[in-house]
């Protein structure tokens, strides 16, 4: 099977589909299928679309950059659009490919093992966007970026906090504009309803033609002045709105900046950046439009931290970075714990400043978390499996990877079960905490990550190498850690449970197959059959699990609570079967070539 033939082949197509669309249909059905999902159904449902943001992203980015074909042909929009989506779903399934093997080729031992983590870490960076909520971005935007404002005016003209301000009354003009727009429509046809049932009234009953009916109908009912809610365009900007809230010079400066156009241009990938990435604005007719208001926020992190970096700040930024994830880290603690927690930052196991470790917390119930955080980037991985590994161990082994936060937790985790009564310092060599071994009822080890390391993180038993009696540590990104704290408050429930789910994380760490910490959280409060999950080889964790964090979140802002649906069962895969299905793999590809 020629991989890359029919990656061509399929984007060809695609790219053929997307020349005979208009760009106001696409923003628009992108739109409405995307972001008007509040009604209780899942966006996989709503979109039939494998990841949805992803697929949407590389839609807009070979919409921008290829021009509609003039034709005198008329297009059945619907139906082209239900194909192009088709194509989409397909050619992200292409890639899985690669990771097959050919008809001759030997497959060993350390070919599997490579191929067993490349290939989720592969599909999962690709097929799946950056997943936090729009709060949590904002907070990392200002955090990181705004102590470097002179950078950000330089070269896009307003401080942070300006773009932000301008973001989030564009949210607001655009949600006015919706709201206006269903309430419009719900108008509409309470009034259209009445004129249309004494229509087919008069059809049915009274014997009348249609055109007589008609007019009979204008008398009853004067329609004349109705106005017709179809004719709003609600993911337009308003212009004039948005200049009473701001200067001309300022708007512009955020759309130059982050607007573009449809024009001819060279994006052809799914695995690769393209105009809409850092340019969320759609300019068209000199009109602008939002399809995806939180793309916008991703754009504002691509472009401020990429021109930050490329600066004489560059050095500064990281530190800056290193220190706000670990001040973010405490503020979760904090808000879990309480007062009922000692808190240690930047503490030394000598008085003469060495060994750091960047966060202990002490329970008043004899619990202590050794916390390190690493805010280092998470690179794109290969596309060649075997180079894929050897980057994904190179970067998990790296000083700002997991296997180095383990490493310096489990030293001071070590120290303190070494010896009665561990002394710690701060960085002037001051005593600041003193830890008797006696006292201690569990020390967990934890690794906070900026970014979300996916599968690597889900499951360390791929990479981490740890002494085989030793516990697992529980791996977790600040959004996640953030998200799942936020939910504990939310329900009133106690931090002891975060106790308990570290240990359900470590006891079955080997065995998840997740993308998605929070998906392994909903399933752990879902109490799941325990007996069954010791039985399994693997767990293939479904992603409906972490739906418990969006009944918080549309909760929370008012909107219509979102009923959970019926969990479909986690599947737990022995080695028996997982045999079984890597035969029938190679089957399958052997079969299609």
């Amino acid at each position: 099977m020629d991989i890359n033939n029919i990656l061509t082949e399929k984007t060809d197509k695609l790219i053929g589909l997307i020349k005979q669309v208009d760009t106001l249909d696409v923003i628009g059905m992108v739109c409405v299928e995307f972001q008007l999902h509040y009604d209780g159904k899942d966006v996989f449902d709503t979109t039939k679309l494998i990841s949805p943001f992803k697929q949407y992203i590389y839609l807009l980015n070979l919409l921008l950059s290829n021009p509609q074909t003039e034709t005198n042909t008329s297009v059945d929009f619907e139906t082209t659009y239900e194909e192009i989506k088709k194509l989409l779903n397909e050619i992200a399934q292409i890639y899985g490919l690669i990771f097959f093997p050919d008809d001759n080729e030997e497959v060993s031992d350390s070919w599997y093992k490579h191929r067993e983590l490349a290939m989720p870490v592969f599909m999962n960076y690709f097929n799946t966007h950056s997943l936090p909520y729009e709060e949590q971005l904002i907070d990392r935007i200002q955090q990181w970026a705004s102590p470097y404002d002179s950078v950000i005016i330089d070269k896009f003209g307003c401080t942070v906090n300006e773009f932000i301000d301008m973001y989030k009354y564009l949210v607001k003009i655009l949600q006015k504009q919706l709201d206006d727009y269903q309430n419009g429509t719900e108008n509409f046809f309470e009034k259209l309803l009445p004129a249309y049932k004494y229509f087919n009234k008069l059809i049915k009953n009274e014997k009348m033609n249609s055109d007589l009916a008609m007019q009979k109908t204008r008398e009853v009912f004067p329609l004349d002045n109705l106005e017709n809610p179809f004719t709003t365009i609600f993911f337009k900007i308003n212009l004039n709105k948005f200049e009473e809230k701001f200067t001309h010079e300022k708007v512009m400066s955020f759309l130059n900046h982050f607007s573009v156009g449809r024009e001819e241009r060279e994006f052809y990938y799914y695995t690769e950046s393209g105009p809409f990435d850092n340019k969320p604005i759609i300019k068209h007719e000199n009109e602008y439009y939002i399809p995806i208001s939180k793309q916008i926020l991703h754009a504002f992190e691509n472009q401020f931290f990429n021109a930050i970096e490329e600066s004489n700040r560059r050095t500064s930024f990281f530190r800056n970075r290193d220190r706000k994830s670990e001040e973010k880290t405490l503020e979760i603690f904090k808000r879990l714990l309480g007062k009922n927690a000692e808190y240690f930052s930047s503490i030394y196991e000598r008085p003469d400043s060495q060994n750091e470790h960047d966060l202990l917390i002490k329970t008043n119930k004899g619990t202590i978390y050794i916390i390190e955080v690493k805010a280092s980037k998470f690179k794109e991985p290969f596309r060649n499996p075997d180079k894929a590994y050897e980057r994904i161990k190179r970067d998990f082994k790296s000083d700002g990877g997991i296997q180095k936060a383990y490493d310096q937790a489990k030293r001071l985790y070590d120290l303190i079960i070494g010896q009665e009564v561990t002394n710690l310092y701060n960085q002037s060599g001051q005593l600041i905490t003193t830890i008797n071994s006696k006292e201690i009822n569990d020390i967990y080890i934890i690794c906070v990550t900026a970014e979300n390391f996916g599968v690597i993180a889900s499951n360390l038993s791929y990479l981490l190498e740890k002494e085989k009696s030793d516990r697992f540590p529980y791996a977790v990104n600040i959004f996640d850690l953030e998200s799942i704290v936020e939910y504990l408050e939310f329900k009133k429930l106690s931090p002891n449970i975060l106790n308990d789910y570290l240990d359900f994380r470590s006891r079955f760490q080997e065995k998840f197959i997740a993308f998605d910490e929070l998906d392994i959280f909903g399933l752990f409060m879902s109490k799941p059959n325990i007996d069954q999950l010791i039985k399994a080889d693997k767990i293939i964790v479904n992603h409906e699990y972490s739906d418990i964090f969006d009944e918080m979140y549309f909760t929370k802002l008012g909107i219509i609570k979102k009923p959970l649906k019926q969990k479909s069962t986690y599947k737990t895969v022995n080695k028996k079967r997982r045999k079984k299905i890597a035969r029938a793999s190679r089957r399958r590809n052997r079969k299609n070539k």
